[in-house]
């Protein structure tokens, strides 16, 4: 089955309601599921159809599903939240320049595309030269304990504090096949990089190419993107290697007890205690049959 390119639109609007956030035309058209490029013509005049149909509705600059204006408040009041909370974390990761081993630093979450709540944590992805995990997230967590507020596992009041839930190395930086869809595919191009070393940026996107047949204009635009780039010599982290493997197990004795559904292992160190796929996944089928939005085989895998 071949889906309409009005249901691609419909669903593309429908996934951003389930976090109260309505699309310019501009995102719409970097957001519509396709493995082709897509004129802006056409995105247009199937929105004028939509609108007409009364499925969606439009405030300019802003896109959302019938009846759901008063998603635009919400993105106001979160776009608000999120500009503080990017000056915050803008100072606090040129920190983390001083540690050698790291090749990126990116925000993840809400904050990624301006949709975080003033009470929101802010989440980061650091990736770390390969052979140097662990010592990697020793220094980093170090470096943000002493000049920033971290969040800890047990923490309830967790505003502005930075989150280091996600460390990956050079050589791992493909998402497995079994996560790849719609829902890692958004994560995944909705990182926003802050800083890199080696050009590590494009390398993440290479090794994700997957994600072109998901949303190739975001692919495309996120190619494009400029970022401070900072340089570091091989040879200054070969003895970083060497503490490795003891600082490791030092960090995994420390988490021994609070152990649950965490990732662990010398390319990847995941701490999602609750996987937000699940519920995405059934809120998106949910508002799919509700609104009778078919999605062919090749885009079902949500």
């Amino acid at each position: 089955m071949t889906v309409p390119f009005q249901s691609r639109i419909l669903a593309t609007i429908l996934y951003a309601d389930i976090f109260h956030y309505p699309l310019t035309v501009r995102e719409l058209t970097q957001w519509i599921p396709f493995d082709k490029t897509i004129s802006s013509r056409l995105v247009q005049s199937q929105i004028t159809a939509l609108v007409k149909k009364h499925r969606v509705g439009y405030t300019p600059p802003f896109l959302y599903i019938s009846g759901h204006k008063k998603t635009i408040q919400f993105r106001i009041e979160r776009l608000a939240a999120s500009t503080s909370k990017w000056q915050k974390i803008r100072r606090t990761v040129k920190l983390l320049t001083c540690i050698p081993t790291i090749r990126m630093v990116g925000v993840t979450g809400g904050l990624a595309v301006n949709n975080a709540d003033n009470k929101d944590d802010i989440d980061l992805l650091i990736v770390a030269k390969q052979n140097t995990l662990w010592i990697t997230r020793f220094m980093a967590t170090a470096c943000i304990e002493l000049f920033s507020k971290r969040r800890h596992p047990m923490d309830i009041h967790v505003t502005n504090a930075i989150c280091l839930n996600m460390f990956l190395t050079d050589d791992s930086l493909q998402i497995p096949k079994k996560e790849q869809g719609w829902y890692t595919a958004h994560e995944v191009l909705q990182m926003v990089p802050l800083w890199e070393r080696n050009h590590m940026y494009k390398k993440y996107l290479h090794a994700n190419h997957w994600v072109k047949k998901w949303f190739r204009a975001k692919y495309k635009y996120q190619q494009q993107i400029q970022i401070p780039s900072y340089n570091t010599s091989n040879n200054n982290i070969k003895w970083y290697q060497v503490f490795e493997q003891p600082i490791k197990k030092l960090q995994v004795w420390y988490m021994r007890k609070r152990r649950t559904t965490e990732i662990i292992s010398d390319s990847i160190i995941r701490f999602h205690p609750k996987d937000a796929r699940i519920w995405i996944r059934k809120s998106f089928l949910t508002k799919l049959q509700r609104y009778k939005v078919p999605l062919d085989k090749k885009y079902n895998q949500i």
